[in-house]
């Protein structure tokens, strides 16, 4: 197993959900670096899975300079009526060295922090979810933080 499974694997074992990455050059394609909402056309590749299942109403993304970077994912399901738009939530991990929980991965998985290896952690942005925010995953409308997203230019 290498060492971006071992610790892919640990950090979805701390996080209980899902964890996947994509490239940091990627992401800062994505996201505008204010830190405010930004609108996305499409999702991440890596997470594109969701909209199999649903039909995709909006989607935003805030990261760089926001200090709780994420990606919110709003479907359409007319089977939830009246609270048919169902939010879904992946926080952003922009750099894994700094996260409250990085020495413990590292210790689980018995993997030495390198500088090569910080460095390769580093190139990655790691994405957590999806989770359901209390107040925020059924409603009847698409939540204004999503709706009012800017476009990246």
């Amino acid at each position: 197993m290498s060492h971006y499974d071992r610790i892919r694997f640990f950090f979805q074992h701390v996080e209980g959900h899902s964890v996947v990455t994509i490239m940091r050059s990627d992401w800062n394609q994505l996201v505008l670096s204010d830190g405010s909402p930004t609108h996305l056309e499409e999702l991440p590749l890596k997470i594109g899975g969701v909209a199999k299942d649903a039909e995709v109403a909006a989607i935003a993304a805030s990261g760089i300079a926001n200090p709780s970077p994420g990606i919110d994912v709003v479907r359409k399901d007319l089977d939830d009526d009246p609270y048919i738009y169902n939010t879904d939530h992946y926080t952003v991990v922009e750099d894994l060295p700094k996260h409250p929980q990085y020495a413990g991965i590292l210790k689980k998985t018995g993997l030495e922090e390198t500088e090569e290896l910080k460095s390769t952690l580093e190139s990655w942005v790691w994405l957590v979810g999806p989770q359901r925010i209390d107040g925020v995953h059924w409603s009847k409308e698409i939540p204004d933080y999503i709706k009012n997203a800017k476009k990246r230019t």
